[in-house]
């Protein structure tokens, strides 16, 4: 009988891990660990730089509104006898006051712009500002309708004065010089509801020079007066003028010489005319 020959039992070689396989496994480890430390150390300093930033913002904030503040502390005190504080609001439409009332020979009317019969028996002067939001409310909400029941009829004109408050409406200045320039070529009033409708992003002398170009006027003749300021003297007069009648902010309308503060609604202005023409009946 044959026998098996015996063969010694070897056991199974174990895998060997490489040694770059180790390096690189602790390499992982340890870049894990790295970053959970800097996140710890680093939290602190960049919520720093948040609350930085933020305070930063409420800064450049606060600067406006001050120099918001600041304009409408100019327009008081420009604006000669002085009218109470709460006559002016950054954050609203002016509160009424009773300025002095307007004699028609303190006005001095450029014809250019005049709308309606200049013999009307109710005269409506309006001191305002291209760049201010509550003379926009006014021309977009009511002067069509006083025009429509008393200019178109011949019962009352409509005189416009310039009263820019730059502190709170840069290029409102400029905007009213262009204004001027476009009624040399007749067409003052066209230009001024081209103002009311565009003023939401300011005014440039590029901004205001296509708007002539829109209106078809001469444009070389208009940036030539816009460049030079021939018409700034018109202005000046115009604000001058609402100083002496204790204008201390936009718009004031002066409704044969009684005075209506703000963007009133239209009744307000209705009933304000309706008077005056009963008074000269």
């Amino acid at each position: 009988m044959q026998q098996s020959e015996n063969v010694p039992f070897t056991p199974p070689e174990t895998p060997k891990v490489l040694p770059a396989a180790w390096f690189a496994l602790g390499s992982v480890f340890g870049a894990v660990i790295l970053f959970c430390v800097l996140v710890i150390l680093t939290r602190g300093s960049i919520m720093d730089s948040l609350v930085g930033s933020t305070e930063l913002e409420a800064t450049r904030i606060g600067v406006i509104r001050q120099a918001a503040r600041d304009g409408v502390a100019d327009a008081l005190a420009a604006s000669g006898p002085k009218s109470p504080a709460s006559s002016i609001s950054v954050a609203g439409p002016p509160v009424p006051q009773a300025p002095p009332t307007a004699q028609a020979q303190q006005i001095v009317i450029r014809q250019a712009n005049v709308q309606g019969n200049p013999n009307a028996p109710v005269q409506i002067v309006e001191f305002g500002d291209f760049g201010c939001i509550f003379c926009t409310r006014f021309y977009q909400q009511t002067l069509s309708r006083i025009i429509d029941k008393y200019v178109k009829t011949g019962q009352a004109n409509l005189v416009y004065k310039h009263f820019p408050i730059v502190s709170l409406h840069p290029g409102a200045d400029l905007a009213a010089v262009a204004s001027e320039c476009a009624a040399d070529q007749g067409k003052f009033w066209e230009f001024h509801n081209v103002l009311f409708e565009r003023n939401t992003k300011g005014f440039t002398s590029v901004t205001l020079a296509q708007m002539a170009l829109d209106l078809q006027l001469d444009v070389p003749n208009f940036t030539s007066c816009l460049n030079n300021g021939t018409t700034s003297s018109r202005m000046t007069a115009d604000m001058a003028e609402g100083r002496s009648l204790n204008v201390g902010g936009t718009p004031t309308f002066y409704i044969n010489g009684q005075a209506v503060v703000g963007a009133q609604p239209y009744e307000v202005f209705d009933r304000a005319i309706s008077q005056a023409l009963a008074k000269r009946q």
